[in-house]
């Protein structure tokens, strides 16, 4: 028989009924009817068979593909492959499988890799991007790991949230590189129960294409370890819909500014600071609140501003630092109205012209005395008539002699009785001619800043300069 090893497996088989002929009955027997390729075969044993003999195709029964060793499976040419049927792909076993070679996985049709089996694909090293949804409910995380970046790039949301042989999902097993290449639209399918799945390794590993694709409802189920993940720049990458969705406790897990890198606050755009949400705002601490630069200071919105932080009694404008909040646009500072103190000397040195016209009467008279006194003559010249009627009488008596003369007859129109009262003989003595030529309208009556002194004191109208007074008329 050992001269058998050198014919093919097709002369084989076509000689099969004269060897057949040579046989016992009761060898017969053992086979039964129909059984006959698989006799002769056994009988001459056909792992012995160089490789290179066989000739299989379509009408080769099962039986004799059982008994073709690995070896013999891995040295099946593509145009075999390609003709095995789906019966024959279903008889092949899980070593067989196993044995097939990357080039003749690729030969295999959709049809016979949706014959494959549970038990086969265990064992199969076909792409798993090729397979069903209900077969790769039988695949390995080993075999998930085998996948490169363009079959995972192929995987659809269906096969991506399938649950795997262990139990665990498809792409939970995924490396940083391989969730990487996930399709965009694939990864916009996820409910918010897979979304939290994500690993945080993964969601480092989030492109461009990927971060945008992401639904508002994905980003708000994102963990507070998950936000923190994000590499900051993507975090640039958000649109304004998606920062909106942003929550409390994902604001909280903002990273700030370390030796690794800037952090997500300093990341966030000038587009993007206008659309967080007051309550995604009130979960700032105060060490973000510190990272935030002059440039995102300038469109912070006054709700916003507004907003009292991570419990603290304080609002997001008195915890920002003096340097950022003198960068806050006075039409923004004048919305706050009152909400926000102006706390501080160094702060009132640093506002504009127009941020001092925008504060509200209710900010000027929380000014302090010192505060007053440390305003510039450029801030007194945009004083308006209602501000200096919110002037308390500590803040009247502040006003120093050099300050008086940069008051605008706009603001000295603004004084009313009892503050006029109040001057002193430095502050009388200090003013110009074009102030106390003002008109005044008070206690119902209008008068020139000149003839309410002498109304109200003769004391007072004595301390105007006598030079003065003869330009009064």
């Amino acid at each position: 028989m050992k001269t058998l090893k050198y014919l093919s497996l097709a002369i084989l088989l076509a000689g099969s009924t004269a060897i057949f002929g040579k046989v016992s009955d009761d060898y017969k027997k053992g086979y039964g009817q129909g059984s006959l390729d698989t006799m002769i075969l056994d009988f001459i044993t056909i792992d012995k068979i160089p490789a290179a003999r066989l000739t299989l195709d379509s009408s080769t029964a099962t039986g004799t593909l059982t008994l073709l060793t690995a070896e013999q499976i891995a040295a099946l040419t593509i145009d075999q492959i390609k003709a095995l049927t789906v019966d024959q792909i279903k008889a092949l076993s899980k070593d067989q499988v196993a044995a097939l070679t990357t080039t003749q996985n690729a030969a295999l049709s959709a049809d016979q890799i949706a014959a494959l089996s549970g038990k086969q694909v265990t064992a199969s090293t076909v792409s798993l991007d090729l397979m069903s949804v209900d077969q790769l409910g039988k695949a390995t995380k080993a075999q998930v790991a085998a996948l490169t970046t363009d079959q995972v790039a192929k995987l659809t949301y269906d096969q991506l949230s399938t649950k795997l042989n262990g139990g665990t999902r498809l792409f939970t097993n995924l490396s940083a590189e391989q969730f990487s290449s996930v399709q965009a639209s694939a990864l916009a399918q996820f409910t918010t129960g897979l979304i939290a799945e994500i690993s945080t390794t993964q969601i480092a590993a989030l492109t461009k294409d990927q971060v945008t694709a992401l639904t508002a409802a994905q980003i708000a189920a994102l963990t507070s370890k998950q936000i923190a993940a994000i590499k900051t720049s993507r975090i640039s990458d958000l649109s304004t819909t998606q920062i909106a969705a942003v929550t409390k406790d994902q604001m909280a897990a903002f990273t700030v500014k370390s030796f690794a890198n800037d952090g997500q606050i300093a990341a966030l755009t000038a587009t993007q600071i206008p659309s967080l949400s007051t309550s995604a705002i009130a979960g700032l601490t105060q060490s973000q609140i510190d990272d935030f630069t002059s440039n995102q200071a300038k469109v912070m919105t006054a709700d916003q501003l507004k907003v009292k932080t991570n419990g603290n009694s304080k609002t997001l404008y008195d915890r920002l630092s003096d340097a950022i909040k003198v960068m806050i646009p006075a039409t923004t500072l004048a919305l706050l109205s009152g909400d926000a103190s102006i706390s501080t000397t160094v702060q009132i040195d640093a506002l504009t012209p127009d941020q001092i016209a925008a504060l509200s009467t209710t900010q000027i008279a929380a000014l302090s005395t010192t505060q007053v006194a440390a305003l510039s003559a450029a801030q007194l010249a945009v004083i308006t008539a209602k501000q200096m009627a919110a002037f308390t009488t500590a803040q009247i008596q502040s006003l120093t002699a050099a300050q008086i003369p940069s008051l605008s007859t706009a603001a000295i129109s603004g004084l009313n009785k009892k503050q006029i009262a109040l001057f002193s003989q430095a502050q009388i003595v200090a003013l110009t001619v074009d102030q106390l030529k003002t008109s005044i309208k008070t206690d119902s009556k209008t008068k020139t800043l000149a003839d309410w002194f002498k109304n109200i004191s003769a004391l007072q109208y004595g301390y105007i300069p006598k030079s003065t007074i003869t330009k009064l008329s």
